[in-house]
């Protein structure tokens, strides 16, 4: 799930549904930047009880199934 806002509409043009890439996109669009916390109440009823938080300019080499089983 990406939160947009800026340049948004750009994004889904690209990415879509994300199904090129082998993935599923879903997007919460913010009429207004909210910030990181604003961002994700917005997106509320796409998350789900566990999820990760990453800034879209941020490209980590992360195993992240062994990242959330520390948790």
């Amino acid at each position: 799930m990406l939160c947009i806002d800026h340049l948004g509409a750009q994004i889904r043009e690209t990415f879509s549904d994300g199904s090129k890439y082998g993935m599923h996109i879903s997007y919460s669009i913010e009429e207004k930047p909210l910030g990181t916390a604003g961002a994700l109440k917005n997106a509320k009823s796409l998350l789900r009880d566990i999820f990760f938080v990453m800034y879209g300019d941020s490209y980590l080499f992360l195993d992240f199934p062994k990242v959330q089983s520390f948790f």
